[in-house]
This record gives C-alpha cells, structure tokens and sequence, in this order.
C-alpha cells in the first residue's frame, strides 16, 4: 500500500493548489483526492492491523468528499436558477 502514497500525495496537493487559484477543475480532483484517501485507508486496514489514524484519515477522505459533493450541488442550483428566473 506505501508504493500508492506519493500519487494520493501528489493528487491532494494538486487539488489544494487549484481550490487556492480557484480553478475550474477544483472541486472535481478534490472528490478524486477525498476518494483515494478513503480507499487508501480501507485498502491498509486490510493488509495492517487496525490504527487509529486510519480511521481518522477515512473521516478526513469523507469529509472531502462531502464538501466538495455540497460545492457541485450548491453550483448546480445556482445553474439552475439562472436558467430560470423567478418571476
């Protein structure tokens, strides 16, 4: 599992930089990096006995995700209302 890390590294650190220049493509490598993170840590309990900064680092993955899922529904509505304007 170790030989896998620098590329969720690598991942994670390309989706802070573009969130930070407020990149269009943020939010989507943010979801990849949040998933890769989860499976990462699902995929070392298997092999590993059980950690707690597993754990830990599973909820930060979800919590990932979770954000970023919120930033393309809230983008979406916003769509969405632009595209039909009260009356």
């Amino acid at each position: 599992p170790g030989l896998v890390l620098p590329g969720i590294g690598i991942v994670s650190l390309a989706s802070a930089v573009l969130t930070v220049r407020s990149a269009s493509t943020d939010v989507r490598l943010s979801l990849v990096a949040g998933a890769l993170i989860m499976a990462y840590e699902l995929i070392q309990i298997m092999y590993i006995d059980l950690h707690w900064l597993q754990p830990a680092y599973f909820l930060l993955g979800l919590l990932i995700v979770s954000l970023a899922t919120l930033h393309v529904l809230n983008e979406r509505e916003g769509e969405t209302r632009r595209a039909r304007p009260d009356r």
